[in-house]
C-alpha cells in the first residue's frame, strides 16, 4: 500500500521502550506538527486531537472493516470516501 503524498519526519513507535516511558512528548510533537499522522509502520492513521478522534469515533461512514474499505476506497491509502481527502485532512488538521 503505497503512503499518501503528505509524509512526516515523526517516527511514531508506540512499542518502542522510549516511548513507553513518557509518550507525552511524541504526542506532543504529533499534535503540533502533523495531527492527522500517517503510519506506516502502523498501516494506519493516527489522530492526537480529542475533537479529530471524537470526530471519527461518531463517524458511521468510517470503519476498520478493511474489505468493505478496500472496495470502496477512492485513494491509495485505503480510507472511507471524502473522509482522507486532502482537504479533510487539512480541516482536521486545522482544528475544523
Amino acid at each position: 500500500m503505497p503512503a499518501p503524498a503528505k509524509t512526516s519526519t515523526i517516527d511514531f513507535r508506540p512499542d518502542a521502550p522510549e516511548f513507553l516511558a513518557d509518550p507525552f512528548p511524541i504526542y506532543g510533537r504529533l499534535r503540533e506538527q502533523d495531527p492527522v499522522h500517517w503510519s506506516p509502520r502502523l498501516k494506519a492513521w493516527v489522530l492526537t486531537r480529542y475533537d479529530d478522534v471524537k470526530s471519527v469515533l461518531l463517524d458511521r461512514s468510517i470503519s476498520s472493516d478493511r474489505p468493505r474499505l478496500r472496495a470502496s476506497a477512492t485513494s491509495s491509502n485505503a480510507c472511507p470516501p471524502g473522509w482522507c481527502s486532502a482537504t479533510r485532512r487539512n480541516t482536521l488538521a486545522s482544528g475544523g
